[in-house]
């Protein structure tokens, strides 16, 4: 069954419903076309026809066209950090470099995809002039083409995938940078803004991502439990401060309170109580518990990110991110003995190898250890 969605002055955008996936899932085929509502109409028509028959492939339509069609059918299904993503990419890069080509013509001559990764990665910034994108966003790229022509063969517009015809760009794997335990207390002895240092410190102490950690509420700390549950996320999508109902991968953890963790979290939450009795019920509306403590309000992810690259800097430590953090928590773990399966559960890796990819570095410090056992071997 088709219907019209008139889409501007003489555009129509059909759509038609398909069969419905194993798992209930709808699908739809959708086409953009510039014509009077009773040649669309005919269009339509056609298409439903060769539906019926099940020959219908559209081997005049674009890219460009298929891009368009398949960034509304994804507003639904994708995170809108995520759809975001996609958009910017299909508009800002797959279009202006490919979206003139037709299906068939990638199915053809597939080369059109990677040389277009080629030059991606050698001058395709928009940001910066003369400079490439790195590995990894091109292998994004990649994955959201990849996504796009499996959509187009769901919708019957073609029968293969033109990236599966083609190589992506390797994948880099960049070993994690952390901070040693001296490094840390280093960096934090330099930040002044105690709002800044609970947040650096926590996040060193728990591993949760800066998402997690803007996002965490009061109701989910248990103190009596000693637990937190982590099961949201706070971002910013499109100039806004959202927060998610959901983690990185869906999933709920617990991370335990820790006795400086506790101290950290008990500290806030008097003087937010405090801040609370002067400004009102309207204080902290969202029941957070990193809020700027003057106003209530959560800040932009951004900004958090920005103030520990400053003062990383000041430390020199120029390699440093806040997602750092991150990594010294599990590093520092591994490094003083701790298995890779809890790492993972405290860090809400899906599976261990994910973990275990990342953390494969050995200190210098486990290295001296495991050279003393030979001492004591032999």
């Amino acid at each position: 069954m088709g219907y019209l969605r008139k889409r501007g002055e003489k555009k129509y955008q059909i759509i038609i419903e398909l069969e419905p996936d194993p798992d209930g899932k709808r699908n739809f085929i959708y086409k953009t076309i510039e014509a009077k509502k009773s040649k669309a109409k005919v269009v339509m028509q056609d298409m439903e026809k060769d539906l019926r028959e099940g020959i219908y492939i559209d081997n005049n339509l674009t890219l460009e066209e298929h891009l368009l069609d398949f960034l509304e059918s994804q507003k639904k299904s994708l995170k809108p950090r995520t759809y975001n993503s996609y958009k910017m990419i299909c508009e800002k890069h797959l279009i202006p470099a490919l979206g003139q080509y037709k299906l068939k013509s990638l199915i053809q001559n597939p080369k059109l995809i990677e040389d277009y990764y080629d030059y991606k990665l050698d001058r395709g910034s928009i940001r910066y002039k003369n400079k490439g994108l790195s590995n990894r966003t091109v292998r994004y790229h990649h994955s959201v083409l990849k996504r796009a022509f499996h959509i187009a063969i769901k919708w019957r517009r073609m029968k293969i995938n033109p990236a599966d015809l083609v190589t992506k760009p390797e994948k880099i794997k960049k070993e994690a940078k952390y901070l040693k335990p001296d490094q840390l207390n280093k960096l934090l002895d330099l930040i002044d803004n105690d709002f800044y240092k609970n947040i650096f410190e926590f996040a060193a102490r728990t591993g949760m991502r800066r998402g997690e950690i803007l996002g965490l509420q009061w109701s989910e700390v248990d103190f009596d439990k000693g637990l937190i549950k982590v099961k949201q996320s706070l971002q910013r999508v499109n100039n806004e401060i959202v927060i998610q109902g959901w983690t990185k991968n869906k999933k709920n953890r617990f991370v335990p309170i820790s006795k400086k963790i506790k101290k950290i979290l008990k500290k806030l939450k008097l003087k937010q109580s405090e801040a609370k009795l002067i400004l009102g019920k309207n204080y902290n509306k969202n029941n957070l518990v990193f809020v700027r403590l003057e106003t209530g309000d959560p800040p932009c992810p951004g900004s958090v990110s920005n103030e520990f690259k400053r003062k990383a800097i000041k430390a020199g430590f120029e390699e440093v991110y806040f997602h750092s953090l991150r990594h010294t928590f599990a590093s520092l773990l591994k490094e003083n003995g701790e298995d890779l399966k809890t790492i993972q559960e405290l860090l809400g890796h899906s599976v261990q190898s994910t973990t275990a990819d990342i953390y494969t570095h050995v200190s210098p410090k486990t290295k001296k250890a495991a050279a003393d056992k030979m001492d004591n071997i032999f």
